[in-house]
């Protein structure tokens, strides 16, 4: 399943990168061509409105593939990002990325004068596909957006909430559930490995102040915007009395956003729409909110520090 290409403009993209840019921008691209022998691609699973459920990749549009070439790069390294590698939901029901990641800037491919893209030699297309090997690494699902995280962190929730119900499940027996099943897929949240769609989030309102970033969620939280960020506060739920009890009590929490820069110095049309929407809040207006980022601790509230938007997403409740 072919994920690198080149675009119009003879950028190499990856599909993860691509799907990325349409939820940002809402821009579509078309013209794409395979980044080894050249043959015109189309877009699949990627230029679609909401959750699309499988992993976004490039289709071989015309006669195929030139030479021996078959999409895919070459002399690739397997990766194993989970020592949990289980499935419980099918494959052919839905593909979870596995990693978020920063994102990615389209390297230009300059083609030297000797060679066609008509007619690419099998030791260029060869050549192409070693180098892809090395920098891309295997074909994975990627994201730099942490809303396509969260979209897949609901699915497994809402095949957990089934499985309950259809086999009548005690409350432990389902919060057992939803740790075995959401344990079994790797996420790595950039250099973070051997984390998964389990551990890699954290209950927004219960401390955590050790190494390295999490996904912190939290919900009834209420957004004050300013002129360049905002804060959303959320202050703890009460415990149900039939989960376990924690040995941390919960506390107040914070994400605080005090705006980024853009290379361009534009902020994209996603940035915009959610500070949009955000300050049409009214105070009665609650949302559930997911954070990627450091939290910290001051007296008995908790901080999130959010670097940039493309790392949080909310729901209205």
């Amino acid at each position: 399943m072919p994920f690198i290409a080149l675009n119009s403009d003879n950028e190499e993209v990856t599909a993860s990168h691509c799907r990325d840019e349409f939820l940002r921008t809402r821009v579509i691209r078309s013209d794409f061509k395979c980044a080894f022998c050249f043959c015109p691609y189309f877009a699949r699973y990627i230029y679609v409105d909401g959750k699309i459920g499988r992993a976004p990749h490039f289709v071989i549009k015309g006669e195929g593939h030139r030479g021996n070439c078959d999409g895919t790069p070459l002399d690739v390294a397997p990766e194993v990002l989970s020592k949990l590698q289980g499935k419980r939901i099918r494959e052919n029901e839905f593909r979870f990325p596995e990693k978020l990641v920063a994102r990615q800037r389209p390297r230009v491919t300059a083609i030297p004068p000797t060679e066609s893209m008509d007619t690419p030699s099998n030791e260029d297309i060869a050549k192409r596909r070693r180098r892809a090997g090395k920098e891309y690494g295997a074909s994975t699902f990627t994201s730099s957006l942490l809303q396509v995280i969260v979209e897949s962190k609901t699915k497994i929730n809402r095949w957990c909430y089934s499985e309950i119900a259809k086999k009548k499940l005690g409350a432990k027996e389902g919060a057992e559930l939803f740790r075995e099943t959401a344990g079994s897929y790797p996420l790595q949240l950039f250099e973070q490995k051997d984390l998964n769609y389990d551990n890699a989030f954290w209950s927004g309102n219960f401390e955590r102040l050790g190494p390295g970033e999490r996904i912190f969620h939290a919900k009834h939280g209420v957004a004050i915007v300013s002129q360049s960020g905002f804060i959303v506060r959320s202050e703890p739920l009460p415990a149900s009395p039939s989960l376990p009890k924690k040995d941390k009590q919960p506390l107040p929490v914070e994400v605080r956003y005090d705006g980024e820069s853009y290379d361009d110095g534009q902020a994209p049309r996603s940035h915009i729409q959610l500070m949009q929407e955000l300050g049409g809040l009214t105070p009665s207006q609650a949302i559930q909110w997911f954070a990627y980022g450091q939290m910290t601790r001051e007296k008995d509230l908790l901080v999130v520090h959010l670097k940039t938007l493309d790392h949080f997403h909310y729901k209205e409740e």
